[in-house]
């Protein structure tokens, strides 16, 4: 049950990473734009980790657009994946010991964050979850979502609001 915990918080740490862009539900500000900013934005996800300094700030940003490049494009993109590869050789944890079953990894710089957040899309590609990470199928949509249907075949980010809106084009074109 613990291990899906936390899989569940780096799901959701990701995600709002990801989504942190000028994306329409978040009335369309990128929430990167500057330190202070990220910092107040990533603070429910990460706690006091998110103190962002204005050096980190240029790595979250590359961060962000390589991972949405892999959403994209899966890891058919060299650049991306090199991007992250490059980020991730310099995401530096020490080990706390909690008890014989249990390690945490800390990060110990400034870009907790960032480490963080490398940390959790690793865990998410060792749990082979990377894959349900998606786009919006809305072409107006460019939200970032976790695909929890059994058959990885989810399209929107919300039924409601992007599903529902598509289905009715198309029914209204096939009608007319």
């Amino acid at each position: 049950m613990e291990s899906t915990e936390k899989l569940n918080k780096s799901i959701e740490r990701v995600l709002a990473f990801l989504n942190s862009r000028a994306v329409g539900f978040e009335k369309g500000i990128d929430q990167l734009r500057n330190a202070e900013e990220a910092s107040r934005f990533l603070a429910p996800a990460f706690g006091q980790q998110a103190v962002i300094s204005s050096r980190a700030l240029g790595e979250l940003r590359r961060l962000r657009q390589a991972l949405l490049d892999l959403v994209a494009t899966g890891w058919r993109e060299g650049a991306a994946a090199d991007a992250l590869n490059e980020i991730a050789s310099r995401s530096l944890y020490t080990i706390a010991f909690r008890g014989d079953q249990e390690i945490a990894l800390q990060p110990v710089h400034e870009g907790a964050a960032l480490s963080v957040l490398i940390r959790d899309v690793a865990g998410l590609i060792e749990a082979g979850q990377w894959n349900r990470v998606k786009h919006c199928s809305d072409g107006a949509c460019s939200a970032t979502f976790f695909d929890r249907s059994r058959n990885r075949t989810q399209r929107w980010h919300s039924f409601e609001i992007c599903g529902n809106k598509n289905n009715v084009a198309a029914h209204r074109a096939r009608h007319a």
